[in-house]
């Protein structure tokens, strides 16, 4: 086994050692979802990650995806809504890119035009915090996993801190890879820092991939925050500088 290797193995036990684990590309704290447990799913594509999470921990989803063929072929599963909408911080009609590579339909031509835009929509546009009012949300919010190919940042930015209060999980996936938008993305990490969120970067060399627990509603027990905070943090240095000495001998 070679060093890369071996240090990607270490990172993936290291995380699931802490109760993390992987569902269709998105992380996620898995001792706090159970059956009675409410999910949104924004960007819900063609539907994966909803029916995984659903066929491993029950639970009642709601689903959002803006691409409107997208969301006429979305399974129909006990326990799951699905809406058609675009979010992000606006409640009105917005202008939705369609790629060529479905994955990358985006508010964001540059996004979209990545592999090729085929085509646009207008679409309704909705804030999260105008959703939950719309489906009259009371309860705990155990995870909203969110894959909104660019509007990520305008939704978060608009999130209000009420509502930050009922969510316990956010696993997202930010964007910087393609637009190289680091300071808005870092401007979303200090913002749910200070309303008790603790940041779970699990991508090496961006933001693509990170989760975050608000520590007022999911307590990290002594061993959970040493591996989260500690060893993760140290195995991707090691992955990092292995990288960076890889690229510096074949240069």
């Amino acid at each position: 086994m070679s060093l890369f290797s071996l240090i990607n193995k270490l990172l993936v036990s290291n995380l699931n050692k802490a109760k993390i684990i992987e569902v269709s590309s998105h992380y996620i704290l898995r001792e706090k979802i159970n059956q009675n447990s409410l999910i949104f799913d924004l960007g819900a594509n063609k539907g994966n990650f909803y029916r995984n999470m659903q066929q491993r921990f029950g639970g009642h989803y709601i689903a959002v995806e803006a691409s409107l063929s997208l969301f006429q072929v979305l399974p129909k599963i006990n326990n799951v809504d699905v809406y058609n909408y675009a979010l992000g911080n606006t409640n009105d009609d917005v202008t939705f890119y369609l790629s060529s590579n479905n994955e990358a339909n985006s508010m964001d031509k540059n996004i979209a035009g990545v592999w090729g835009t085929e085509n646009h929509e207008i679409v309704s546009g909705i804030t999260f915090d105008s959703l939950i009012e719309k489906l009259n949300i009371q309860k705990q919010i155990d995870l909203v996993k969110i894959d909104i190919e660019g509007a990520e940042i305008a939704m978060l930015d608009d999130l209000s801190a009420q509502t930050l209060t009922k969510i316990a999980q956010i696993s997202v996936e930010f964007h910087d890879f393609l637009n190289h938008d680091v300071t808005s993305v870092k401007r979303m990490v200090s913002k749910l820092k200070k309303n008790h969120f603790f940041t779970l970067k699990i991508s090496n060399q961006d933001w693509r991939e990170v989760l975050f627990i608000n520590t007022k509603l999911i307590k990290l027990n002594g061993n959970q925050f040493f591996r989260l905070a500690v060893i993760h943090p140290f195995l991707q240095l090691l992955k990092s500088f292995h990288i960076y000495l890889g690229r510096k001998i074949r240069s």
